[in-house]
């Protein structure tokens, strides 16, 4: 995950603060590719949003028990 947002966000400065939607973006963008049910790769806001939401979610949670 961390090669694909240093090379997904090259700006020197972006990669010492990385935001945390873009991490979710990343993660939610790895799901649709790396799935191998998806016959058909389609990147759309309605495919997209739901799995932003449920992975900031889930980002929030694992920085708060840290």
């Amino acid at each position: 995950m961390t090669n694909i947002l240093n090379k997904t966000f090259k700006d020197k400065k972006e990669k010492k603060n990385i935001t945390k939607i873009k991490i979710v973006y990343t993660m939610g963008t790895c799901e649709i590719f790396l799935n191998p049910n998806n016959q058909h790769i389609q990147i759309s806001e309605k495919i997209m949003k739901p799995r932003i939401v449920k992975n900031l979610v889930k980002f929030q949670t694992i920085i708060l028990n840290i």
